[in-house]
């Protein structure tokens, strides 16, 4: 079984696959050959982890969750708007609301951090980006990084 952060950002993937803008191109990778047939997609990943509660056994931590949105032509500021959208529809639809947990219960919490954008005119296709962060807490027992708890 993979670390529990890698099941979040898989999970995160499923989630978003099949998204209307998107479709079936969503991608667990930072680095995805994004070319004209693969807009618009999303890449999914781990930005960075640290550690905010320790017990004896228990350690709970916080993963930065990344959904960059690569779209192509002139209307991306409309299309990453509406990929945001998206996404944000789908994340916080996947919650138990017998547990009050994400991402089909490996997650404690599921917070909306922060977007950015960038456009880039200089490449053979010109294309935007849209960064989102979400802040996503999960908890092991020390020494078993497989299962959330």
């Amino acid at each position: 079984m993979s670390h529990v952060r890698t099941q979040i950002r898989d999970r995160v993937a499923v989630t978003l696959s099949g998204l209307t803008t998107t479709g079936a191109r969503a991608f667990k990778s930072r680095i995805y050959p994004m070319d004209s047939a693969a807009m618009p997609g999303i890449c999914v990943y781990v930005k960075s982890e640290k550690a905010i509660e320790e017990r004896e056994s228990l350690l709970v931590k916080e993963v930065d969750v990344v959904i960059d949105a690569y779209v192509s032509g002139v209307t991306w500021d409309t299309k990453t708007d509406t990929i945001q959208a998206e996404v944000e529809t789908a994340l916080y639809a996947d919650r138990n609301a017998t547990t009050d947990r994400y991402l089909n219960g490996l997650a404690l919490s599921l917070e909306y951090s922060q977007a950015d954008s960038q456009y880039v005119g200089d490449a053979a296709v010109p294309y935007g980006v849209l960064r989102m962060i979400y802040k996503v807490q999960y908890a092991i027992t020390r020494g078993a990084p497989q299962t959330a708890v």
